[in-house]
């Protein structure tokens, strides 16, 4: 199944202390957003997953959507997960849209690339509507790239079956010389 976004976060900010899930989180309110919206997305709510299960679940789920929801918060960016997740996003050229949901600072190890990235601060009123703006603009962005490889492609496709009708052109010239030498002998 295709996805809009993979929401990469930390379990740590979604449930309490004795592991159980918080609606009133941000992570979930984000997710109830999305839902509302019609907007599809992966997330890892079970953790049900160990191991190299887990991490082969992680990769292949970042693969398919276009862009990633970074819930960027001292929970997630000390998480060896989500900095593996931002990476991938990163090395698959897979838009971040950072969603911070406090004053934390990002992972030194990929603070350099989030930083000059806009962010949702999830403090603010309209930090829900701010999101869906970004992703619905960035859709918009994905679209337009998309329609213009295909536009690509089926112009070099035209120009491939070109040059086939020219190679034909050639031969049958080629056969006309041929016919036309061996007729005035």
């Amino acid at each position: 199944m295709k996805y809009d976004v993979f929401i990469s976060y930390s379990r740590k900010d979604d449930v309490d202390n004795q592991g159980n899930v918080m609606e009133d989180r941000p992570v979930n309110r984000i997710i109830q957003f999305l839902d509302e919206k019609n907007i599809s997305y992966w997330v890892d709510k079970d953790g049900i997953y160990s191991g190299r299960e887990f991490v082969e679940v992680l990769a292949n789920a970042i693969v398919d959507p276009k862009m990633v929801i970074f819930v960027s918060s001292k929970n997630s960016n000390s998480s060896i997960y989500t900095t593996g997740e931002v990476f991938e996003a990163i090395e698959n050229k897979r838009l971040i849209i950072p969603v911070k949901i406090d004053n934390s600072q990002y992972n030194p190890k990929f603070k350099l690339l989030l930083r000059p990235l806009d962010f949702i601060d999830y403090s603010k009123v309209d930090a829900l509507s701010d999101l869906l703006r970004a992703i619905e603009k960035e859709k918009e962005i994905i679209n337009q790239k998309e329609e213009e490889e295909k536009r690509k492609l089926k112009e070099l496709e035209e120009l491939k079956n070109l040059a086939a009708i020219k190679n034909e052109i050639k031969e049958c010239a080629g056969e006309v010389q041929k016919l036309m030498t061996t007729r005035q002998m």
